[in-house]
């Protein structure tokens, strides 16, 4: 008796060709530390209650993605998602809110466009974000208060940075938040200070020149620019660089 060959190529299905429309889900977080489940478990909760199909569900996520420093083409699964919408493969996307898909102006409203040139209806499921509308005006406004909500977050980042650096030559840090701490870093501390001290000797460019050569491996073989950055860095003098001026970092901030 012959047994004909199975042909894996045949039963193979194609999902994407299987269904004529899909529903695509699409989350992001900006961070590691974010937690992408929240985003998923409310759009699960919103596939049950509609009773769709979960095999006619795309699944698309840009975890650790962050919107304010990357562009929309450099987001991967964002990219999928306009693909699959050219391809007229969905009618529907869910999506926590508008800032999930974009938080500069300009790219959220070339999105939205795309939605409406093809006619695709977008789910916000965050219970803070207004319904889709149909109308590009208000659909810009809310991409222009996703840009400044970013541009904050991004500020309070920045200035966070400034007075709790998460990495700074010569300490190490112990401790979140309030509790942070620098201790000194015994194996690099005296160098860090001759360092400073001779910068303060130097008189012209040829000076300056020999104390960044002498110290470039006595501080862990750092680069030219990396050394010119302690220099500038306020941290070193007990102050952090704000809008007004320059600011006395609290005291209990070092052992």
């Amino acid at each position: 008796m012959i047994i004909p060959e199975f042909d894996y190529k045949k039963q193979y299905i194609d999902f994407i060709n299987l269904y004529d429309e899909f529903t695509i889900v699409y989350s992001r977080v900006s961070s590691a530390q974010q937690d992408i489940q929240k985003q998923i478990l409310l759009a699960e909760a919103y596939i049950n209650n509609q009773k769709i199909d979960p095999e006619n569900v795309i699944w698309l996520k840009d975890d650790d993605v962050s919107a304010n420093k990357l562009s929309m083409e450099d987001q991967l699964e964002l990219q999928q998602l306009r693909m699959l919408i050219k391809q007229k493969k969905s009618k529907t996307i869910l999506v926590y809110s508008s800032d999930r898909l974009a938080r500069n102006f300009y790219e959220y409203v070339a999105l939205v466009k795309e939605f409406y040139e093809y006619g695709v209806n977008v789910i916000f499921t965050s219970s803070k974000q207004p319904p889709f509308s149909s109308k590009l005006a208000i659909e810009s406004l809310y991409g222009i208060f996703a840009q400044v909500e970013g541009q904050n977050i991004s500020t309070r980042r920045t200035d966070t940075n400034n007075q709790f650096p998460s990495n700074i030559l010569g300490f190490k840090r112990v401790g979140k938040r309030r509790d942070t701490k620098y201790i000194p870093d015994d194996k690099i501390q005296n160098e860090l200070k001759r360092f400073f001290n001779s910068i303060t000797k130097v008189k012209n460019a040829d000076d300056l020149f020999d104390v960044f050569i002498h110290y470039k491996k006595l501080l862990k073989n750092k680069r030219f620019d990396d050394l010119l950055r302690y220099l500038n860095n306020p941290f070193y003098c007990g102050h952090m660089k704000t809008t007004y001026g320059y600011e006395r970092l609290p005291s209990q901030l070092y052992r």
